[in-house]
């Protein structure tokens, strides 16, 4: 979330995502031409594609209309509403590339595997769709006021979810195998990634591959829990001209 005073975190999120990212697509050696941000926010990690990858269709998705517009506005790509039934969310092309960050982290079990479904439908053969979750060693969970059903959930099922202020919109927990076993039944891919804590130290990553017809099936990346380094540094120029001054409005917290 973007708040004033803290630009520097919002925007070292953005990078840890972009090297998420990166690292998943040296494993799948993906041809990106078109890439999915959803939700796109007001572009935390949506400023960082645009920069990494130039000349490429990108689409950013977001249920606030104002957000959506912000991105065309101010990243120059596509915009599209979501809508709260992720099931019948459709595009009118498939996507090499998908992002969605912090999604099914405020999501019950049933609403993430819609959620799944619809990127499966819209993934391209030979893509990649990351996913990130809140798994078990999530670093707030020891000191969540509810931690104790949290973990009762989690020791049934798999999955535990609570719900905020909001009836639908909560947050959720959920262990690997469970979040496989999801996908798996979600849709025609496989998983090709997972990366624990991998997005800002925090958020567990899963990389779900769709391949060509008769392609050959990839082993599987997995690393553990590893504290990344919070840090500004960008490793190419790649990125050099990263819209950092395209910040969200500083009326709100915005994502």
């Amino acid at each position: 979330m973007y708040r004033p005073g803290k630009s520097r975190h919002y925007l070292s999120v953005g990078l840890s995502a972009m090297r998420c990212i990166d690292r998943a697509l040296q494993h799948t050696q993906t041809d990106v031409t078109t890439i999915l941000d959803l939700p796109s926010g007001f572009g935390r990690v949506l400023r960082f594609v645009t920069s990494r990858f130039e000349n490429t269709h990108i689409t950013a998705c977001e249920l606030d209309p104002g957000a959506v517009r912000f991105c065309e506005r101010a990243f120059g790509v596509a915009g599209a509403l979501s809508t709260k039934n992720l099931f019948a969310l459709s595009f009118q092309r498939q996507f090499d590339l998908i992002w969605c960050g912090s999604l099914a982290t405020h999501l019950d079990q049933s609403r993430t595997t819609d959620l799944l479904r619809c990127f499966s439908r819209h993934l391209a053969p030979g893509g990649l769709c990351l996913v990130t979750t809140h798994g078990e060693t999530v670093p707030w969970l020891q000191r969540h006021y509810r931690r104790a059903e949290f973990l009762a959930q989690l020791t049934e099922f798999g999955y535990a979810y609570l719900d905020n202020i909001q009836p639908g919109y909560g947050t959720s927990i959920v262990s690997f195998e469970r979040m496989r076993e999801i996908a798996l039944e979600s849709g025609d891919w496989c998983l090709v990634v997972f990366l624990q804590r991998g997005w800002d130290d925090h958020q567990d990553v899963y990389g779900f591959f769709k391949p060509h017809t008769g392609g050959t099936l990839l082993k599987p990346l997995i690393v553990n829990a590893i504290s990344t380094q919070k840090t500004l540094a960008w490793p190419s120029s790649a990125c050099s001209n990263v819209k950092v001054a395209a910040l969200p409005p500083l009326l709100n917290s915005m994502a």
